[in-house]
């Protein structure tokens, strides 16, 4: 069965965003995110955080759904959002993101943007991104980006987010369909499920039973590690369900509305303050969060600390999966990875 790759656009211009997106694939699902999907010689998902940049979380709510982020810039070139970007990609160890220059045919010279662009951003990762020329008039710049997708995603850092037999789908959406049932829309992050099978909900521990499979809106009886899916769930509402819930055939999971985290600090990002309130983004959860304490980690570089977290409600992780906390009032608002 065939993975499906997810690249995630990252630009300041929504309607850059939708052109380009609209040129990759087929608009299928939209709420504060729009999906755009291709299923021809493979099989890709495009993120179109729509409601970004008035929005802000939506954007850090759902990055991590991305294999490959890809960075638009227009023909007006750099801009605050871009630093934002790679700061996040940084944080975030995203080694495999692509550049666009996005245009509607215009003379542009991307050598010079090039040329900027790896000067602004020489200390991060983001430095070494392949920069594309994407001329929205020509078919092959468009043919060239969506082979470089495919490059990159071989080159993605591979986080575990759940243990070899233990399944995992990230929840992204939820409807009701009449005659169907609550369906839901999301990523099998580990693991395999099976048509008929109980899958437990967390953080809410509620049980649910798998009616039915769809990948790529045909049936199927299971569903493997990498596959976008849509599941039909019996003896769920939609109410009992939120995006960023875990479906797993396994108990095992850690559900706590307190943490103690390694918090490595992102570049020109300022260190949280001991009583205020900041976002802990933990797989599709978002969540408001107190620091109780913040202390450097004598053994490890000056820029990684201790903090204390008091959650707003629970949440379920797993222990070595990617996290990072952001102040949406900051500048960056991104604040630093987090491992558990």
């Amino acid at each position: 069965m065939t993975k499906t790759i997810c690249t995630y656009l990252l630009g300041s211009d929504p309607e850059l965003r939708e052109k380009l997106a609209k040129q990759l694939g087929k608009k299928a699902t939209l709420s504060d995110i729009c999906l755009y999907s291709y299923d021809k010689e493979f099989s890709l998902e495009i993120v179109d955080p729509i409601r970004y940049p008035d929005k802000a979380l939506v954007l850090f709510q759902t990055i991590l759904m991305a294999d490959v982020p890809i960075i638009l810039i227009s023909s007006s070139g750099i801009d605050v959002h871009t630093g934002e970007f790679g700061i996040l990609l940084d944080a975030l160890k995203y080694r495999n993101g692509i550049v666009a220059v996005v245009h509607d045919g215009d003379y542009i010279s991307v050598e010079e943007i090039s040329g900027n662009f790896r000067k602004l951003f020489k200390d991060m990762i983001i430095k070494d991104y392949p920069i594309l020329d994407v001329d929205l008039t020509k078919g092959e710049s468009l043919s060239l980006l969506k082979e470089t997708i495919i490059q990159q995603y071989e080159l993605k850092t591979e986080h575990q987010w759940g243990e070899e037999n233990q399944s995992r789908v990230d929840v992204d959406h939820i409807f009701p369909v009449t005659g169907v049932g609550t369906v839901i829309l999301g990523r099998m992050r580990s693991g395999t499920i099976t048509k008929g099978e109980t899958l437990h909900v967390f953080p809410s521990k509620r049980n649910t039973v798998l009616r039915s499979i769809q990948i790529n809106d045909v049936n199927h009886n299971t569903a493997v590690t990498g596959q976008r899916v849509g599941l039909a769930l019996r003896g769920l509402l939609p109410k009992d369900v939120e995006r960023g819930f875990i479906l797993s055939n396994s108990v095992s999971w850690t559900i706590t509305s307190e943490l103690e985290v390694k918090l490595e600090i992102a570049p020109y990002s300022k260190l949280p303050e001991e009583g205020k309130m900041r976002h802990l983004v933990v797989g599709l959860q978002a969540v408001p969060v107190t620091i109780l304490s913040c202390a450097p980690v004598k053994e490890q570089q000056k820029d990684t600390f201790l903090i204390k977290l008091k959650l707003d409600k629970e949440i379920v992780i797993y222990q070595k999966e990617p996290a990072f906390l952001v102040d949406l009032n900051g500048k960056p608002k991104t604040i630093g990875y987090c491992a558990f």
